[in-house]
């Protein structure tokens, strides 16, 4: 019902009004709340009968809404027969939403940090993660590379190993770890070794860019033997954008693990660097 009159009231609704109760919602704002606010910040000195005129608060909860508002410090009330809103200064009102939201994120940052301190603490135990999409399965990638304190073994197709990769990569080996790069690709092969001068260079496996079908394996890194993510590319057809699907092992007894483990036995021994 409430959806249903709101929605009804935004089709008559300038843009800015509309714009301003969508970004109030997804503040944390009611739709009768984003509703009432932007009424009064229209017509200062607003009554109920205004505000209810003007915005799809039924007459019945717009006292509710609107002294909820003022006692949150956003709206002023001027007591009378009949009682009249009018809200704080607009620059007031950021201030408000800034500081609380400020405030919030701090406390959100350290209790993610909290948690991925817990994370890394576990993280030697048995696992098997997955997930999707091209920010994610770079995001993984990234973290699991920071972790890293012997070596790195990384093949990945151009759509995952592009410029935004080059920082990460850079890092290894500033930190001494050894970082081998996969490709069979000239152009690709050149440009890295341009970017990344202390990487060494190998041929990939047999087999393994070779995988045929819609999805292709387009990313396979392994960090310090214990831990091994792999990303799929799902072909970008006319009704579908490429699909990524990530998939994160780790832990010694990781079955994932151990076949990626044994699938690279060798390599880096095997074939010296090729720049």
């Amino acid at each position: 019902m409430v959806r249903a009159e709101v929605g009804k009231h935004m089709e008559a609704e300038e843009p800015a009004d509309r714009r301003a109760r969508e970004t109030l919602t997804e503040l944390g704002f009611t739709e009768y709340e984003a509703a009432c606010l932007v009424t009064v910040l229209k017509q200062p000195g607003a009554t109920a009968a205004d505000i209810a005129s003007a915005s799809p608060l039924p007459r019945s909860r717009v006292y509710d809404v609107a002294d909820d508002l003022a006692r949150r410090g956003f709206l002023e009330v001027e007591e009378g027969e009949p009682r009249r809103y009018r809200s704080l200064p607009v620059e007031e009102i950021r201030t408000i939403l800034r500081e609380k939201y400020q405030g919030t994120l701090s406390e959100l940052d350290e209790a993610l940090d909290d948690l991925e301190r817990a994370e890394l603490q576990t993280a030697d135990q048995c696992s098997l993660w997955s997930f999707s999409g091209r920010r994610s399965c770079l995001s993984r990638s990234w973290e699991a590379m920071e972790t890293a304190d012997r070596r790195v073994w990384l093949w990945a197709r151009e759509a995952l190993l592009s410029h935004d990769c080059i920082d990460h990569l850079k890092a290894l080996t500033d930190r001494d770890v050894r970082l081998t790069i996969a490709t069979d690709e000239p152009e690709l092969r050149e440009w890295l070794t341009e970017e990344v001068p202390d990487a060494v260079f190998t041929d990939v496996p047999n087999g393994l860019d070779e995988i045929a079908g819609p999805t292709k394996l387009v990313r396979f890194q392994m960090v310090d033997d214990d831990s091994v993510i792999t990303v799929t590319r799902c072909q970008e057809t006319p009704a579908s954008q490429p699909t990524f699907v990530g998939s994160m092992g780790q832990g010694e007894q990781c079955g994932f693990m151990i076949l990626c483990r044994n699938l690279l036995c060798g390599w880096d021994d095997e074939n010296p660097a090729r720049n």
